[in-house]
């Protein structure tokens, strides 16, 4: 479900697709070193962190390790790109162009080229003179990531492990590979799961994940709500949440159910901060 301010952030950015950094050539050795390209970043990757520019001087539809945003997935294929990230991009039949430069450069470039945003803008614990293999995205159809700046998201190959995206509104994700099977992390103990909802939770990496995105949310939520030192918009809060718990745990075991209820949740309660 995407929430009215994603919806605006989205209205306010242009699909437009641009053209690549390097010619795409016709002949197999070019079709091979351009499938190879994206066979190297194959697989899922996970947000680990998410930055923002801290140098902006107007307020930015997300924050520093959103939680809308830390924990969601991307996973990347020859034949599509695809993403559970509140803006919900998917990108079929992926090009990518690769260009070496350093750290620095690819956040200007994807940042509308403004050379005063730099690694020190993101607290970013990356050398900004260090080379990185940067990825440029074309899609034969659908988009992937923001298209403002004239440009889709940019991929920054750190290492084998280790990839930046910038996101939407000038957020830029940390992203980690993930193994085959990843084991599902919630935010309680699963060895102590007893309802159908928190096993069905502990069942799933991305239920698991999202679990632990709503708790992030919610202690974000409950200390705004306490510093700002409004009895009745903590009561509030705290109704709220009971309130939703209730209508989780009418999804029992429904993984598509209960994955639109924590993102509505999540949603919802990022309006505090």
């Amino acid at each position: 479900m995407i929430s009215p301010r994603t919806r605006k952030i989205k209205r306010a950015l242009s699909l437009s697709l641009v053209c690549c950094l390097i010619p795409y050539a016709t002949n197999a050795a070019d079709k091979n070193a351009r499938e190879a390209i994206v066979n190297s970043i194959e697989g899922q990757w996970q947000v680990n962190q998410a930055n923002i520019n801290n140098d902006a001087t107007r307020t930015l539809s997300y924050q520093f390790n959103d939680p809308q945003l830390v924990g969601r997935v991307i996973t990347i294929s020859n034949s599509k790109i695809q993403t559970n990230l509140p803006e919900g991009s998917n990108c079929f039949t992926p090009k990518l162009a690769e260009k070496t430069i350093s750290l620095d450069q690819y956040i200007t470039d994807t940042m509308g080229g403004e050379h005063t945003i730099t690694t020190k803008s993101y607290e970013l614990n990356e050398d900004g003179n260090k080379h990185v293999l940067a990825q440029e995205i074309t899609c034969a159809s659908g988009s992937f990531g923001p298209a403002d700046n004239t440009m889709n998201a940019r991929i920054a190959v750190l290492n084998a492990n280790k990839l930046l995206v910038n996101w939407y509104d000038g957020s830029l994700l940390q992203l980690n590979r993930l193994p085959a099977n990843p084991k599902p992390v919630a935010s309680f103990e699963c060895s102590n799961a007893k309802s159908n909802v928190e096993k069905a939770i502990c069942s799933d990496f991305n239920l698991a994940a999202y679990d632990k995105s709503v708790a992030r949310a919610w202690l974000l939520a409950k200390k705004q709500s306490n510093n700002v030192g409004d009895k009745n918009l903590s009561t509030s809060l705290m109704k709220s949440q009971k309130s939703w718990l209730q209508q989780r745990d009418k999804c029992m075991n429904d993984k598509k159910c209960l994955t639109d209820a924590m993102s509505t949740r999540i949603d919802s309660l990022s309006s505090y901060w």
